[in-house]
């Protein structure tokens, strides 16, 4: 019996072993999560702590590789550079060869991007293309360093697309790459270089998705062309072609809003100057383009954008019922919309504004602004106009 038991015994330690085993990755997948979402809410301290007990206690594992690259992203986000710094150095020295280290240091640039850091971003962009040349993340690198520069208008703008076309060619995102680089060439209003690259993706990569969305784009260049050129007569129509022609990409809607906010951004640049008139018919033509979304396109979150820009576009024209009603029904429809707690409070600002005019009493506008202050401070509690909001009503009891 014993000679049986002790036969046994190396198995029954190898069941333990992984048992164990199995409950230490189970709370490291645990911790990162945990993290992650403290990370997610701008609780750093409390991420921070997490992290550096993964690793401490996982060290040499994927978990603190993935906890050291999430540290180090944290810093950059919560704006303490030096701590940054430290944090990558660490991820460098100790992952050098791990298998994710270029998508890592790319990462960890593109944070710095979200943070207005484009110095240091392209740095390390650059350090993944010198050291990692062969991976994908080489590619994103360089095209991210390229979008920066059409961004800037600076003259490295060229050489980066250059780099990208000439080291890249055969990469699987290079679709991908020269479409955005295409985009931001289109939004920084280089119509003729965006149409040329989104032409290099049609030709060279005929079936990627990217060839579809590059035919929308040259579209949609051309409808801005017009726009610039006030070609009024051809707008309509040329927009008309592109909603019949793309109605069932999924990108399409983002497109049309893209072309509403030309008209848009057309409008404050004449209210700036004192071309009321001028402002007035940009702010139209904004609704106008804006409504093919609402009416012509599948709901997608480009809808919301509609609805709630379009609102604006109302207030600022003196419609205040049809702002109010926009406004509502993005609240009512996409409570979760970044900018539904701003749809509500501008709801109680319109209501204000009728009182100031005459146009509504001071009880009734009151009343309905208390309401609307209350249900923003219910549903949104920790937004940006809560403070607003409270003082108000503080002020009006």
């Amino acid at each position: 019996m014993f000679k049986k038991f002790f036969t046994l015994l190396p198995i029954l330690f190898c069941i333990l072993f992984f048992e164990m085993m199995g409950k230490a990755l189970a709370d490291a997948t645990d911790l990162l999560e945990q993290a992650a979402t403290y990370q997610e809410e701008e609780q750093y301290e409390q991420a921070e702590v997490i992290y550096q007990q993964i690793v401490t206690d996982y060290s040499v594992t994927d978990y603190a590789f993935q906890a050291q690259k999430n540290l180090a992203i944290l810093y950059v986000a919560w704006d303490k550079q030096p701590q940054a710094e430290a944090a990558l150095q660490k991820l460098l020295a100790d992952f050098s060869k791990h298998e994710g280290i270029a998508q890592a240091v790319h990462d960890i640039a593109y944070q710095h991007r979200l943070s207005r850091k484009n110095e240091k971003a392209n740095q390390l962009d650059q350090h993944v293309i010198d050291n990692w040349p062969e991976s994908d993340y080489a590619v994103l690198a360089q095209m991210d360093m390229a979008k920066y520069y059409v961004d800037q208008g600076d003259v490295a703008a060229e050489a980066a697309v250059d780099k990208l076309l000439a080291d890249f060619p055969d990469s699987p995102f290079m679709a991908r790459a020269v479409h955005d680089v295409a985009q931001h060439y289109s939004l920084s209003g280089k119509y003729q270089k965006a149409n040329e690259l989104y032409q290099h993706v049609i030709d060279h990569w005929p079936k990627a998705e990217h060839a579809i969305l590059s035919q929308i784009g040259i579209a949609e260049t051309n409808v801005l062309s017009l726009i610039e050129s006030g070609n009024d007569t051809a707008i309509e129509a040329t927009l008309d072609s592109l909603i019949a022609d793309f109605n069932d990409n999924p990108g399409l809607p983002e497109t049309v809003f893209v072309i509403g906010e030309k008209y848009y951004n057309k409008a404050f640049r004449y209210d700036k100057e004192g071309l009321d008139t001028k402002a007035r018919d940009s702010f139209t033509k904004a609704i106008v383009v804006w409504g093919k979304i609402i009416t012509e396109l599948p709901e997608s979150i480009a809808t919301a954008w509609a609805y709630n820009f379009g609102a604006d576009c109302y207030r600022r024209l003196g419609q205040h019922k049809k702002a109010i009603e926009y406004y509502q029904k993005v609240v009512d429809d996409w409570p979760d919309y970044e900018h539904a707690s701003y749809a509500l409070f501008s709801i109680g600002h319109i209501y204000e504004d009728l009182k100031k005019s005459g146009a509504m009493s001071k009880s009734e506008a009151d009343s309905k602004t208390r309401t609307v202050f209350q249900q923003l401070l219910e549903k949104y509690p920790a937004c940006k106009a809560a403070k607003a909001a409270e003082l108000w009503l503080s002020s009006h009891k």
